[in-house]
């Protein structure tokens, strides 16, 4: 019985959550006064969220202001703080509800510099989606636009990361530091040009950012400045180290697993491997007939699987090059970009290096594997994305970019 009552539970904060969500005052209230309920208490247990989260997903900002009243009006806290550590403000300015916010800020007394699990206070998120009102009101009352994250970054990374040329120019009218080194030694400048965002690295650098060539001269100098002379002993060691080095050997035999992490046989496997093949190790010995059997090879299956593979490594090699590709370089870390919800929403998540690394191992049988691997990067980019955002204009030039290839490489035979 106390398990049919649990359930009931659930499916009541379901209920009620899901229709502050959509967004109908009238609703919310008849579901309050049909169920008795104390909306303090109907917290969403997966991530920590009362009604005012949800409230912050309703499309309309009009609709979100008077539901945050009316939740304020029967008691529900507005300061709650999700397993995020973040109140609903992070929510609404990252939905970009202005008047909502506003009101949260000044009604509510939400705090705006207070850190979540990331370091990271509301600014981020209008910073890094894009909403320059709400960076402005942020400002106005007294947000900190120099406030460092877990990585060592300020609001104005975001913004660059993401091609919000405004908000950049607003923040360093607003006392942005451009000179500041995030803890992988990035400034502003070698960020925005890492990204590709090359007019904001100029904007930056008319701002007094620093340009890398010219950090780096300095730092040059610096070291040049301290650099001390090899003592006798430590010159001989080196000597030593240089003398003991031994060619490398032409070819050597190694394992793959089953990640396609190769390494070389051990002594003790390279002797059972010449003892229990014997015929092949004799065949690797002999130059002339190994010549002879691959010269023979008339096998048009694999001749055909080599010829794909190695179109589509000169196509991947290209593509990795395009501008913007690098969005897609590596895997999407959710940690590092401040998207903890990702691996919620994408389910196989995919990228070029692993398609890459794939190719390089010989793990694809056929072209079809990966031109389902190549679509599933776009894909997931536009599942998360959506396609009328910035990213996801992105992801559409690089998939035509890619789809060109294809085409002009003459892939599609080998399906």
């Amino acid at each position: 019985m106390e398990l049919e009552e649990h359930q009931i539970d659930n499916t009541l904060i379901k209920i009620v959550l899901n229709s502050v969500q959509d967004g109908d005052l009238s609703v919310i209230k008849q579901n309050v006064q049909k169920f008795s309920l104390d909306m303090n208490k109907l917290i969403e247990k997966e991530n920590n969220q009362n009604a005012f989260f949800f409230m912050a997903l309703v499309k309309n900002d009009v609709d979100a202001l008077n539901i945050s009243k009316y939740l304020v009006e029967i008691g529900v806290d507005p300061g709650h703080k999700d397993k995020h550590n973040q109140t609903c403000l992070y929510y609404t300015v990252r939905e970009g509800k202005y008047e909502t916010s506003k009101y949260l800020i000044e009604e509510c007394k939400l705090p705006i510099n207070e850190k979540d699990i990331y370091g990271q206070n509301p600014i981020y998120y209008a910073a890094r989606d894009g909403h320059l009102n709400l960076c402005e009101l942020l400002v106005e009352k007294g947000t900190d636009v120099n406030l460092e994250d877990k990585y060592g970054q300020t609001c104005i990374f975001y913004a660059i990361r993401e091609g919000h040329y405004d908000i950049v120019e607003f923040l360093i009218k607003h006392g942005a530091n451009v000179n500041k080194n995030d803890k992988k030694k990035q400034t502003p400048v070698s960020f925005a040009l890492k990204n590709g965002k090359d007019k904001i690295a100029q904007l930056l650098i008319d701002n007094g950012g620093m340009k890398p060539e010219t950090k780096m001269k300095n730092n040059k100098e610096h070291n040049k400045k301290n650099r001390k002379k090899p003592t006798e002993e430590e010159h001989q060691t080196k000597s030593e180290i240089i003398n003991n080095i031994q060619a490398p050997k032409k070819y050597i035999l190694v394992k793959i697993a089953e990640n396609g992490e190769k390494t070389p046989l051990t002594e003790e496997e390279y002797a059972k491997f010449v003892d229990e093949n014997q015929e092949v190790f004799q065949l690797l010995n002999n130059k002339e007939n190994l010549q002879k059997m691959v010269d023979e090879i008339n096998d048009e299956d694999l001749k055909m699987h080599d010829n794909w593979e190695k179109i589509a490594k000169k196509l991947m090699n290209t593509l990795w090059k395009i501008k913007d590709a690098e969005l897609f370089h590596k895997p999407v870390d959710p940690e590092e970009l401040n998207i903890p919800d990702y691996f919620n929403i994408i389910k196989n998540p995919m990228d070029f290096s692993t398609i890459k690394k794939k190719l390089a191992n010989f793990t694809y049988t056929n072209l079809k594997e990966f031109k389902d691997d190549m679509d599933l990067v776009f894909e997931n980019c536009y599942t998360y994305n959506g396609r009328k955002t910035v990213i996801g204009d992105i992801c559409t030039k690089i998939k035509n970019e890619y789809e060109r290839l294809f085409e002009e490489l003459k892939l599609g035979k080998f399906l």
